[in-house]
């Protein structure tokens, strides 16, 4: 706790000299570690940017994932006021979302692209999402994760029948309604073992986030990688309310026009790593498949069950109602957003 505090208290300008006027100073804890792309690339120099262009009126401090709170806290610490400013996933609480918690329904979106745009659309267009996320704070950016993949350390995946009768490793306990569907046979541990667990045979095929591929080195274990548009989790940048109406109307409009962009270019981080992982793959001679529409219709055909005893189920026991309609709405407002 002395660790937060410190932080905290360096962040928010608590040694300021006295005769010298207070800039506006605000903690901001990303959804990333420090160090990788998003972080790098977008979110410190989007930070780093609000004293540019304020003549070091407004500072903005950037801490990794974990820094001042786990990962985890980060969605109450800041509705709460502990962080002023943090990323954070609605899907992690569903009681609390119930509605944005539908777009993580699995084959709404086509790419990670295509769903960062629907979660912003949803936010815009259904009173039910920008209730539930005007409650917790004033969001600044929404996007999404990147896609997933199936790595095999056998044969390639082209069809929930590959699945079958596999013990497959997931990352995510919530992912193995997915893979029974496909007639897997899910393993979850934590993500840091993934790795160990392929290399030892305790399971033949990894399901999870591309962006692994890459992070915990299964290129070295596997041989095939199969692209599964499948689920997308909605992610949330947002600043605490209190913080935000303290504030001048000047420093609001610096906070909300140099946020314009944010969420685009998140969505194109997301993108170029995924990218990069694929053609690291192939470089390393991994054989990288990306399914036809026929062998899309097979995977969203089996898991289509699932859709009605689980996913539709869950919806409706979290608070949505009449989730069978409003998924419907959803796929409507899914289909008139472009995917490229």
């Amino acid at each position: 706790m002395f660790k937060k505090a410190l932080l905290i208290a360096l962040a928010s300008g608590l040694c300021t000299l006295p005769g010298l006027a207070a800039a506006i100073e605000l903690n901001f804890q990303g959804p990333f570690p420090e160090g990788q792309a998003q972080s790098t690339a977008v979110l410190i120099p989007w930070a780093q940017s609000f004293a540019q262009k304020s003549d070091g009126k407004f500072v903005v401090h950037f801490f990794g994932a974990g820094a001042i709170v786990k990962a985890s806290e980060a969605e109450h610490a800041v509705s709460t006021g502990m962080l002023d400013m943090a990323g954070w996933g609605p899907v992690g609480f569903p009681k609390s979302y119930p509605y944005m918690t539908m777009s993580s329904l699995p084959f709404l979106a086509k790419n990670s692209l295509h769903a960062a745009r629907l979660f912003n659309a949803m936010y815009q267009t259904m009173p039910e999402v920008k209730r539930e996320l005007d409650k917790q704070g004033i969001p600044l950016a929404i996007w999404s994760s990147a896609s997933m993949v199936a790595g095999s350390t056998k044969a390639a995946i082209t069809s929930p029948a590959d699945f079958a009768g596999k013990r497959v490793i997931i990352p995510n306990p919530a992912l193995s309604t997915t893979v029974e569907a496909w007639g897997g046979i899910p393993v979850y541990t934590q993500a840091s073992d993934v790795y160990v667990g392929l290399q030892r045979g305790m399971g033949d095929i990894f399901y999870g986030g591309a962006i692994f591929v890459k992070s915990l080195k299964l290129i070295e274990v596997v041989r095939h990688v199969t692209v599964l548009p499948t689920s997308y989790n909605c992610a949330v940048i947002s600043i605490n309310k209190s913080v935000f109406h303290s504030m001048t109307p000047e420093e609001q409009k610096l906070l909300k026009d140099n946020s314009a962009d944010l969420a685009e270019k998140l969505m194109q981080s997301h993108a170029a790593e995924e990218t990069q992982v694929l053609e690291s793959c192939k470089a390393q001679g991994i054989e990288v498949h990306q399914l036809t529409d026929a062998q899309s219709q097979a995977f969203r055909e089996a898991i289509a069950p699932v859709i009605q005893s689980y996913w539709l189920k869950s919806f409706e026991q979290t608070g949505v109602k009449n989730a069978p309609a409003e998924v419907e709405k959803l796929r409507a407002l899914a289909a008139t957003i472009p995917a490229d």
